[in-house]
């Protein structure tokens, strides 16, 4: 399971991962199709940006700019955990996660799989997976059937 996990999110998929809180749509933040999947998949408004989920304080800092001085003992003390961190974005931020603002939220989930997988395949966006606007999905059988439906719908859309 874990190779297939992997392999979707090396080649711009988008996969269904634990957090502390709720499942997560997680994809690589850095590949605009890969956001931009996760976007069509969820119905999400292009104007409500994503955080960046990290694996460390150093991701952190190579993101943003302007840090405030208490900003490592807050990474220790919270992350990771349910907590996100706003900051100014810094030029790294792709537009497409952050919807052009000037600040960008950092998480880092807890779940040592999901963790595990930010280290390897870097930042990457994992909103809430549940179409936007409805509830967060509480079983994977659920999630599964409504994100499915969605991507039938996308494919059909195109013919």
């Amino acid at each position: 399971m874990m190779e297939k996990i992997k392999h979707e999110l090396e080649n711009g998929g988008a996969v269904v991962l634990p957090t502390e809180t709720v499942y997560g749509l997680f994809a690589k933040a850095l590949d605009k199709k890969a956001v931009d999947h996760v976007y069509q998949l969820k119905c999400r408004p292009r104007d409500k940006a994503l955080n960046l989920n990290v694996a460390s304080l150093d991701d952190i800092l190579n993101f943003s700019r302007n840090q405030p001085t208490y900003l490592q003992q807050l990474v220790e003390s919270f992350l990771p955990g349910p907590l996100t961190i706003i900051l100014e974005a810094n030029d790294k931020v792709p537009y497409w996660v952050n919807s052009n603002l000037t600040t960008v939220g950092f998480r880092m989930p807890s779940h040592p799989v999901t963790l595990e997988l930010i280290r390897e395949f870097g930042p990457l966006i994992g909103p809430s997976a549940n179409i936007s606007g409805q509830s967060s999905g509480v079983t994977f059988r659920k999630i599964l059937h409504d994100l499915t439906k969605r991507s039938w719908e996308l494919k059909t859309m195109h013919f």
